[in-house]
């Protein structure tokens, strides 16, 4: 199903596969996946990617195992950063006693961009591109669906048949969305979809925002207090959200700084 998010902390998440050039690039430089490099003729993603999740698991453990206790290594010596695959794969197993029974999705880590948002950035993922998300905090919003399709590094149930069948194979390049401001105080992350939409709403001390709503929205306050003015008033603080029908005008009001999301139907 297709998906944005919006960084509230430094955000890393793995999404979509690495182009051709970079995918062929750590194939031939990580010792373990040489003998990979093969099944990958042609930007064959799917070979490659039904190749090791479907690999028994002690032929996935008598590859990885080894490559663990490398980046585990390498982590301890400071040798690695949060844009290489090892830093995650070190982090991953950094506090466990025995390292026997490794999770496939270690192989996802080196394939899939490794991506870093900023606070107050976005990434939009149409339906059918993989993505893990690693570390911070976001708020995300996603198309109405019950089809999680998970192939590892998650406790939850994992379908990997299924996942090949949705999964899209190539390269991606991500686009990191800044937003753009549609009128003071509020900004808009363009999502290629009819789905949903999103809106950063950030307003100074006594400043007003006015709109009208065009679908159901739902606005979500993350920090600071607003009051809202319509039909009825409503005084909404960090942490809840309010409902605006369809149809409705408002007034959004707030005292002291304060930062929301609102999530409609374009």
């Amino acid at each position: 199903k297709p998906e944005v998010m919006v960084a509230l902390s430094e955000f890393w998440l793995l999404h979509g596969f690495l182009q051709p050039e970079a995918l062929e690039h750590t194939l031939r430089s990580v010792p373990e996946f040489k003998y990979l490099a093969g099944l990958f003729k042609n930007n064959d993603y799917k070979n490659l990617y039904r190749h090791v999740m479907e690999m028994p698991q002690q032929e996935v453990n008598s590859i990885l195992v080894s490559l663990v206790h490398h980046e585990l290594q390498c982590k301890r010596d400071n040798q690695l950063t949060k844009e290489q695959p090892g830093w995650w794969v070190a982090k991953l197993y950094e506090h466990e006693t025995s390292i026997s029974h490794i999770d496939r999705g270690v192989f996802s880590i080196y394939f899939f961009n490794i991506v870093k948002i900023n606070p107050g950035e976005a990434i939009f993922q149409g339906a059918g591109i993989p993505h893990a998300y690693l570390e911070g905090q976001n708020v995300e919003l996603m198309a109405n669906s019950d089809n999680v399709l998970r192939g590892g590094l998650t406790p939850k149930h994992i379908d990997v048949p299924e996942l090949l069948k949705h999964t899209i194979f190539e390269g991606v390049t991500p686009n990191i969305m800044g937003g753009e401001e549609i009128k003071n105080g509020e900004k808009n992350y363009s999502c290629p979809v009819n789905d949903f939409a999103i809106n950063k709403i950030e307003l100074q001390q006594h400043q007003t925002l006015t709109g009208t709503a065009s679908s159901l929205e739902i606005i979500v306050i993350m920090d600071g207090n607003i009051q809202i003015k319509s039909s009825a008033t409503l005084h909404v603080k960090r942490g809840e959200a309010a409902v605006i029908l369809c149809g409705e005008t408002y007034n959004i009001f707030t005292e002291s700084h304060v930062l929301a999301y609102k999530a409609f139907v374009p």
